[in-house]
């Protein structure tokens, strides 16, 4: 679980602008929040490298009444 909230955490202070997605094949529209994916090295500790996919999604805030 500690794990998951690194990433998370890193994910969110260092999507790198290279990772940003700005286009969704058969989403007609531009997307309503930033979006971002790519991998993190992983495997230092085991000695067996490899790669972590992630998919970070901005929240979208709506406030009541707009």
């Amino acid at each position: 679980m500690k794990f998951i909230i690194a990433v998370l955490l890193t994910t969110a202070h260092g999507a790198k602008l290279s990772d940003q997605i700005s286009y969704l094949p058969g989403y007609g529209s531009n997307l309503p929040s930033k979006q971002y994916s790519g991998y993190f090295p992983v495997g230092k500790l085991s000695g067996i490298p490899g790669h972590l996919h992630y998919w970070f999604i901005e929240s979208e805030v709506r406030l009541p009444g707009a």
